[in-house]
Formats: structure tokens, sequence, C-alpha cells
């Protein structure tokens, strides 16, 4: 019969918890359903009642319970070392969920406690507490975040000046990003190709964003929208990002997306990866 299990990766070693030995899963489950929510509020002065100013989701919690069986002593030592590995300090761990239909979610956390407490030399039982600095979790069913490639919008028309026959070329409409979970999440966008003045735009939203350099064939930049940081080839660029443009992010359903430069004979292209997001399973 399916049920739940955890798989928790570091950078070196993961393991998967769930209704058979070694690792066995120890119910309720926490931490999967909808995050803390921050509010603060305070008394008005002289009069009655108070106020309660913009409400935000807090850090994702997830406490984790389990039990290491091992078949032998040796089994033991090395199936505790696999545990140790795979939850180290001062590095993230991935933790994805699966469900007993076959869903998976996850998200990027970090290690707060980890409690192991040996039974006997072949069983010991763990208490473990994550924390995610994001609120949300992320649909990893397919493995791999979704994608798609996006042209630079090409105008109609015909050029001029004409030679007979006059050939008019239809116009480039935007591309569709569909953000198919319940909550907005951000997108990471790559750029490559030649660009003078390279913008990118959620029509949807009307946010856009415009760097203000030239791109050369070979360049890469990078903009992660999440941690709002701009790189080319590696290298940070924020101070190129246009005082006007803002961060944009995918609100649930279809966005209008649309890729522009300054000239014509630009090869410009970009690449948009993101994960359908979600407030609880």
């Amino acid at each position: 019969m399916e049920s739940f299990s955890i798989t928790i990766s570091g950078d070196s070693s993961s393991f998967t918890i769930g209704v058979k030995k070694p690792f066995l899963l120890q119910t309720p489950l926490g931490g999967w359903g909808r995050p803390d929510t921050r509010t603060s509020s305070f008394e008005n002065a002289g009069a009655d009642g108070g106020q309660i100013p913009d409400q935000y989701y807090g850090m994702r919690q997830i406490p984790i319970s389990f039990e290491l069986i091992a078949d032998t002593c040796q089994q033991h030592d090395e199936l505790r070392a696999i545990v140790e590995n795979s939850l180290p300090i001062r590095q993230s761990v991935e933790v994805v969920l699966q469900t007993p239909t076959g869903k998976r979610f996850g998200t990027i956390a970090k290690v707060i406690d980890v409690d192991p407490l040996i039974i006997h030399d072949k069983r010991s039982r763990y208490t473990i507490e994550l924390r995610s600095p994001d609120s949300l979790l992320y649909d990893y069913t397919n493995g791999n975040a979704l994608e798609i490639d996006i042209d630079k919008a090409k105008a109609g028309g015909f050029t001029l000046p004409v030679t007979l026959p006059v050939i008019f070329r239809g116009g480039s409409l935007p591309s569709t990003v569909t953000n198919s979970g319940t909550v907005t999440v951000k997108p990471l966008i790559t750029l490559t190709g030649s660009a003078i003045n390279p913008i990118i735009t959620n029509v949807t939203t009307g946010q856009f964003i415009k760097l203000n350099l030239t791109m050369v064939e070979g360049d890469v930049v990078v903009i992660d929208t999440s941690n709002q940081t701009v790189t080319l080839n590696g290298g940070n660029i924020r101070n190129s990002v246009d005082p006007l443009s803002k961060f944009w992010f995918l609100p649930p359903g279809n966005n209008q997306i649309q890729l522009e430069s300054t000239s014509q004979s630009d090869t410009l292209m970009a690449n948009i990866k993101w994960f359908n997001g979600y407030l609880s399973i």
C-alpha cells in the first residue's frame, strides 16, 4: 500500500524515510500545511479597539521523527553515518515529501536540530527540525523545474526602402508562461545572444526588467527574481538594472511574457524556469 515518504538530500548524501526498514517514518507529519502567519497589532491610543497591519507568512518549520532499524551492528553504524552526512549545518538541504498518490512537494531548508537516541545496538530514534526561509512548497513531481524558451519579439509590417513586390511580415505575440500552482512564484530568467538594452516584460502584470547594457554572442545574463540578483557571465551587474524596473513574478494562471531589445538585428533569447508553488499539500 502506498504511503507518505520523505527524502532529505544534502550535498554528499541522501536518505528516504518511509514505511519500510531501515528508516521508518513516525506520524503525525507536521510542517506541510500552511506556514505560521506573522501578525503584528497595536492598541488605539485614547480610543477603543486597535489596529492589525498587513499579515505575512513566516518561515516554514518542518519537524521529522523516524526510527532507524538495522539488521546488523555494522549496518547500524553505516546508516547513522548516512543520516549525519545528509544533515550538515551551514548548508542547505532539500526535503521532499511524496504523497500516497505519487505527488512530490519540496523546499530548501536549513538544519536546526538533530537529536538521535540510540535505543540499542541496531536501533535508533531521531527527531529532526528543519527550517525553510521560503514559506512555499513547490511541486517536484516531474523532477525538474518547468521551463520555456522565449524568442525576441519581432515587429510586423515591411522595411523601408521597399522593393517590389512588397512583403508584409506578421509580428510575434508574447509567449505564455502558465503557473498551475495556487500562489505567486519567482522565476529564474536566463538571457543569451546579442542585445542592446534587453527588456523582458510580464505583460499580464504590467511589470518589466530592463538592463542598460550591451550583450554580445556568448554572454549569459541570469536574473534571479527570488534573490533579486543579476549576473553577467557570473559577475554581479545589479547596477545595470534600469531604475524603473521591477523584479516581476508569476501569479497563478497564464502570464504573457515579451522579450525586446533596441536593435532589430539582436539575437536575444530568454529561458524562464519555475516550479508551481503551494501554501500546503
